[in-house]
């Protein structure tokens, strides 16, 4: 398993933090083909991303492995969320390459989830496939409506880093504080730039 640095463990922990999201609430009776059927697949894909995002992988499974018993009662597009859990659930236990299928499964459903773009995208960073990275991060950032567009950018502006355009980075770090001023991570970023620049000024006179 590759070193996780700590860009690399900020990416991740934005990344859990979008498990969290929804409510728990108990669990409906319908059948695959009845009225809730929608409204129960909804609620075992929340339930399960709760979970994983509470490191508890078995009441995840359980909840995904439900929701996929409604899985005909939604539009294809909706599945993309049931395919993003299993991704997130399998990134949690380092099957990489079913993690991957699943993201990718996912983007198929539904080119417009954000959501499941920016786990890939980090999934990708974390990976150290950093050009990969930047093509899925990029079109998250692109999503005027994705209410994580700040954290996109952040997270563009730290792939460019790795990829050596600083150029690119500080505007992306940027646009980011632009979006969000309360948001104090792009801020740190834009500080080491300009301190690395001035080093590097420094040390060519």
């Amino acid at each position: 398993m590759k070193f996780i640095g700590k860009r690399g463990r900020l990416v991740i922990a934005l990344t859990l933090g979008l498990l969290l999201q929804g409510c728990a609430s108990p669990t409906t009776k319908s059948s695959a083909g009845g009225p809730d059927a929608k409204a129960a697949y909804q609620q075992h894909v929340n339930l399960a991303k709760q979970y994983i995002g509470l490191k508890n992988r078995e009441l995840a499974r359980i909840h995904l492995s439900k929701a996929e018993r409604f899985q005909n009662a939604v539009d294809k597009a909706r599945l993309s969320e049931l395919y993003n859990g299993y991704a997130l659930l399998y990134q949690s236990e380092l099957e990489m390459e079913l993690a991957e299928k699943y993201y990718r499964k996912a983007l198929v459903s539904d080119a417009t989830d954000s959501v499941a773009r920016y786990n890939f995208s980090s999934f990708l960073y974390n990976q150290e496939r950093f050009e990969e990275a930047l093509e899925q991060i990029v079109l998250v950032s692109e999503d005027l409506d994705y209410r994580r567009r700040p954290q996109a950018f952040y997270i563009t502006g730290l792939v460019q880093i790795r990829l050596g355009d600083a150029v690119g980075a500080l505007k992306s770090f940027e646009r980011a504080t632009q979006l969000a001023a309360q948001f104090a991570l792009p801020y740190l970023e834009i500080a080491k730039i300009y301190f690395d620049q001035k080093k590097l000024l420094i040390s060519l006179h």
